[in-house]
């Protein structure tokens, strides 16, 4: 059976500026509904011919167009009714939602137990941090990891850090 992983976007453009990123270049137009954001989960399982019998969209991950955690009522509405039992029946271990990083809401992410967590961290220090993630590096990079290290993980789960290699 053939099984198959979603990126889905949660905003139009995107607001973080990343110097590497091409829709960080095109700079955000705006959010994107819940309707919106399931929408695009949607039109893949009808595209992929996926019936109830035999799912074939089976891994979402948040790290489309956007910073997922700068539309948090909207995604945390979508992560809500991809989980639910009676609409798209995902398991928790499949859905990720990948951020910059964003202070406020990545601790209240943990808590909704609605998704995994995806850091996206592409440098090794603040300095670097702050020239190829501008907006991202607001958030210290040591202030970052002290705060993930307080991320509520259940049993068998472990958080993902994305690093792209820049020549």
């Amino acid at each position: 059976v053939l099984r198959m992983t979603q990126c889905v976007s949660c905003q139009v453009g995107c607001a973080m500026a990343c110097t590497f990123c091409a829709t960080g270049q095109m700079g955000f137009v705006r959010n994107m509904t819940m309707g919106e954001i399931l929408g695009q989960i949607l039109v893949a399982r009808e595209y992929l011919g996926e019936t109830e019998e035999e799912p074939r969209l089976r891994n979402i991950v948040f790290m489309g167009m956007g910073e997922p955690l700068l539309n948090f009522k909207a995604v945390m509405a979508s992560l809500e009714i991809l989980l639910d039992e009676t609409a798209c029946k995902l398991s928790l271990r499949r859905i990720t939602v990948s951020t910059g990083g964003l202070q406020k809401v990545v601790l209240a992410l943990g808590a909704s137990n609605l998704a995994y967590l995806a850091v996206s961290l592409h440098a090794p220090t603040q300095a670097l941090r702050e020239k190829i993630m501008p907006k991202a590096a607001h958030w210290h990079l040591d202030d970052l990891i002290s705060t993930l290290a307080k991320y509520p993980l259940k049993t068998r789960e472990r958080l993902t850090f994305e690093y792209l290699l820049l020549g």
